[in-house]
């Protein structure tokens, strides 16, 4: 019996080292899993900080260029616009833009608006005004002025007045006016219509007046 008690201590302690080994051995699996997992996020963590940074430096940079653009640009776009308005609305016209370069507010006649309580009509006088004097500031390179369908809010006078303008533009600038009421423009003397009919097109030099 003391033998055999032996042999089974023997074989108990056995069985528990062989359980320790196996334990350990799970554990340590399990840490080294837990150390690579570990190393490949702190390496994706470094990826995207450095992404990142470079994403912010790169918006903190146009960012800054942007706003000197707009500090530079700003006056001399609404210098341009009120030179080509005070042509159509008298002296005392000006637009005022915003932080984005879009009009944020119209002086006229001593009174000024915010552009949103413009109504139809002179918001699209403020549009046409503003494209042109785009085009204007870009004319070396050639860009032209394309207005479609437009100025279909505006009265007789208005009208009148900002044809004049674009006439005037035109002998600096290209510009193209498509529409179906060429009337709008009668007072561009000198334009050359374009009369398109089933899909042809044709030039023809004169007034703008009665055509498709």
């Amino acid at each position: 019996m003391q033998q055999r008690l032996r042999k089974l201590e023997e074989e108990m302690t056995e069985a528990r080292g062989a359980l320790r080994h196996e334990g350990e051995g799970s554990l340590q699996a399990e840490l080294d899993e837990a150390r690579s997992r570990l190393d490949h996020a702190e390496g994706k963590l470094l990826q995207v900080q450095r992404r990142a940074a470079a994403a912010k430096l790169l918006f903190e940079t146009l960012e800054r260029h942007r706003n000197a653009a707009r500090r530079i640009y700003g006056p001399r776009l609404e210098e341009r616009i009120a030179v080509l308005g005070r042509r159509v609305f008298g002296e005392e016209f000006a637009i005022h833009l915003d932080d984005r370069l879009a009009p944020a507010e119209r002086t006229l006649n001593g009174q000024r608006l915010p552009f949103e309580q413009l109504s139809i009509g002179a918001k699209e006088q403020v549009s046409v005004l503003y494209r042109a004097a785009c085009a204007a500031a870009a004319a070396a390179d050639g860009v032209p002025l394309v207005l479609d369908d437009a100025l279909g809010w505006s009265d007789e006078s208005r009208l009148e007045g900002l044809a004049g303008m674009l006439a005037e533009l035109a002998r600096e600038v290209q510009v193209v006016v498509l529409t179906c009421q060429p009337g709008r423009f009668g007072a561009v003397q000198d334009a050359v219509r374009v009369r398109m009919e089933h899909g042809v097109a044709g030039p023809e030099a004169g007034a703008a007046g009665e055509g498709s």
